[in-house]
């Protein structure tokens, strides 16, 4: 009985691993709509949102607290942006997809120096005894790993350079919105936004909340669909971006590949076994 019980309590912890902070969210708004409490719909979504990176569960809560404190309305602050995190989610997915290839192609590169030479060693080349015993050997050894010392940190900076970044730069908008659907004006709707956030808007957010203001003055637009729109706006600025920054990075992780690795590869294989053939 106690391993069929620990066999359903791995399944269930597999399962809230691969749970998606987008899930949560609708869950949370699911038991909202219900009827349940506010606190008893957070405690039942709990479990979930602990599974979850610690960047989307501070969304999550940051969005939470926000509504709870302003008296704004649960229900559409929550499934809003719950959609939000879905394209978020899809938005890290395809990221990580794009990002891993350049990388797996990274390490595969470098470990071709190092397969060659082993390779020459089984069939009896015996590259690591010429590199060991000649001075032309010994060179070649010492210039190949420095090629590959300043391969690896080259690529290793342009990897981390163009890296994605699972951030979201609407947040700070969407905490103006659910202070302006709970009927604050707009400077304690954006007072509030900014002390829940912690460190405020960054310049963009600032802007295009400027910019939605006077869009909503001039032309008598409804301002939280303004905002809605600049919110996912950064958003997608910021998923294009990212997309753009990875399809260069496979283009120019060539550059230390081929300058230093190919050498690499020549003075760690070629020329220790052209070395030992000379020799015998």
């Amino acid at each position: 009985m106690s391993e069929v019980r620990s066999k359903s309590a791995d399944k269930r912890t597999q399962h809230s691993r691969v749970t998606k902070s987008s899930d949560v969210a609708r869950q949370l708004a699911s038991l909202l709509r219900a009827g349940v409490s506010a606190n008893q719909a957070f405690e039942l979504v709990r479990p979930d949102l602990l599974t979850l990176s610690p960047n989307r569960r501070e969304q999550i809560e940051l969005i939470w607290s926000v509504a709870l404190e302003t008296g704004g309305p649960l229900v559409p602050a929550i499934s809003r942006f719950a959609e939000v995190l879905g394209k978020l989610d899809a938005h890290q997915v395809q990221l990580q997809l794009t990002f891993a290839s350049p990388k797996a192609t990274s390490k595969l590169i470098f470990g071709l120096p190092f397969i060659g030479l082993g390779l020459a060693q089984l069939l009896g080349l015996a590259p690591i005894s010429a590199m060991t015993t000649s001075l032309p050997g010994f060179l070649a050894l010492c210039l190949g790993l420095i090629l590959m010392l300043i391969a690896s940190i080259s690529s290793r900076r342009m990897l981390r350079r163009a890296s994605p970044e699972f951030s979201d730069p609407g947040i700070f908008l969407d905490c103006v919105i659910i202070g302006l659907q709970a009927g604050l004006p707009v400077s304690a709707a954006v007072a509030k936004a900014k002390g829940q956030v912690g460190q405020g808007p960054d310049g963009e957010s600032s802007s295009r909340l400027e910019q939605a203001l006077v869009l909503s003055d001039s032309t008598g637009a409804e301002l939280t669909g303004i905002l809605s729109a600049a919110a996912d706006g950064l958003r997608d600025e910021l998923f294009h971006d990212q997309s753009n920054r990875l399809a260069k990075l496979a283009v120019h992780l060539m550059i230390p590949l081929g300058l230093a690795v190919l050498p690499a590869f020549v003075l760690l294989t070629v020329v220790p076994i052209a070395i030992g053939l000379l020799g015998k």
